[in-house]
Parts: structure tokens; sequence; C-alpha cells
């Protein structure tokens, strides 16, 4: 049960779906491919919706006028009750970058942003709250969801201090060997304050193995600034559980399935 019923219509998602999904071996887009009957990114709109979300900007890239048009026809057939705007990122580098594009549509009604995933389909919308009003409670700047696996590989890791505090977060293939053997990671879910966020997103550089610019550098940069970040540890990693293949696309039904979520 939520401590508080924080105000959703300040709160503002960015949904990132602009990836092509090559492991998905399929020249459909990777949030349209079915799951439960429907398009993946339509469970991420729902949810969002069903927390009380009023407003939302897609991130469209790789086949975007076959997302938009999806989702648009979606939101009309069901009446949806959030707001949803589109933005391009043309060249798909890094998710500091898609959330950089976002930053000239979030709107001047909202003071804080959540960072969602169009490929991440079973967050849930009492998550969505409860991390909302963590980072309220700590009138935070920031904040990261995070969860603990007993095989980390392929996530950023959660890098803290002495002192329990979120550090950074480092990813794999930037990682030291001591970095590495951490087993809390970044589930890619966070939430930001808007005005920090304008301030501190297109500071973001690329210099890492990838070539990438990377949401997660802006823990360092925030943190530098003198701004307050603060981690949401979730309990069920199966809520984060992202789709890079048909296989963990095949879990994911089988997860519902069972009625889990």
């Amino acid at each position: 049960m939520l401590k508080t019923s924080p105000d959703m219509t300040k709160l503002q998602a960015i949904v990132l779906a602009a990836g092509k999904g090559t492991r998905m071996k399929s020249p459909l887009p990777k949030v349209l491919h079915p799951l439960a009957g429907k398009p993946m990114i339509l469970h991420v709109l729902n949810n969002l919706s069903k927390s009380q979300i009023q407003k939302a900007i897609v991130i469209i890239g790789y086949g975007k006028d076959e997302v938009r048009n999806i989702v648009g026809s979606y939101i009309q057939e069901s009446q949806f009750a959030s707001e949803i705007s589109f933005a391009v990122q043309e060249e798909q580098n890094g998710t500091g970058h898609a959330v950089a594009v976002a930053e000239p549509y979030l709107s001047s009604s909202a003071d804080f942003a959540i960072v969602l995933y169009g490929d991440v389909p079973l967050i849930t919308p009492e998550t969505m709250k409860k991390s909302y009003d963590m980072l309220l409670e700590q009138n935070a700047d920031g904040l990261v969801i995070s969860m603990h696996l007993a095989d980390p590989t392929g996530y950023g890791r959660i890098i803290r201090n002495n002192k329990n505090e979120l550090l950074k977060i480092i990813e794999e293939k930037d990682a030291s060997a001591e970095e590495k053997a951490v087993r809390e990671v970044n589930t890619g879910v966070f939430v930001f304050r808007i005005s920090v966020l304008r301030s501190q997103i297109h500071r973001i550089e690329n210099n890492n193995a990838q070539g990438e610019f990377y949401l997660t550098d802006i823990v360092e940069l925030m943190k530098n600034n003198g701004n307050k970040f603060v981690v949401f540890r979730s309990e069920d990693p199966d809520e984060f559980l992202g789709v890079n293949s048909p296989e963990q696309l095949a879990y994911l039904e089988s997860r519902l399935a069972q009625g889990v979520f």
C-alpha cells in the first residue's frame, strides 16, 4: 500500500520505443511484437494510463510510421486516458540521446518525468506510483529503480559508497572486475525532476566502450551538480524483464499466462 497518494498529474512519462530489435530476427519494430495478443508497447501505455499519468512522450525511430500508426489507432479505439505525443530519434545513439530528444516535448504542466521502455512491458502502475512517491518523500531530484539478480550479466551495476548511497551506475562493458561482481543492477527506469533533467541531459558524453550516450551517466552529472539521487529497490525482477529475443518474449508470455501480472 502507498503511504501517500502522489499527484500523478505532475508526472509525465517518456517511453523509449525507437529500437529495431535485431535479435528478434524480424523486420517488425521490437515494441510491436505481440505479447498476450497485443503489441508490447501497448502494455506499457496501458499501465501508465492506469497509474493516472496523463501525458506521455513516445520516442520512435526504426519503423516510426508503423509504431505511430498502431499506437495512434489503439488510442482512438480505446478512448485512452493519457495524452500521447511522439518524438523522433532519427539515429539510435543511446538512452541518453533518446531522452535528450524528448526534452523539448516535456509539458510545462509537469514537474517530474519517468523514463519507461516500450520493450519492458510488465512494469505495474503500483511500482510507478511507489517510486515517484519515494522521490517526493525524499525531496530528491532523481531516482533509479534497482533490483538484485543472482546473475547480473548484461546489466549496468549500481555502485554505492561506504554510506550505502548511490555513487554511480556503470555499464557492464565499462565495469571493472570488482564492479561486475555487484548484484544490484539498474532496471533502466528513472524518475527525474524536469528542471534538473533539462539542465543536465545535454551534458552527457559518449566516451565509453559503445560510443553511445548513456542515460546512466546523468547520475554522476547530477551528483556533481549537488542534486540528490536515490534508489528505489524493486522486490520483483520479473516486472523489469525486457525483450531482446523470441525466447525472452515467450517467457513473458508464460508469466502472463500464469496470471502473475
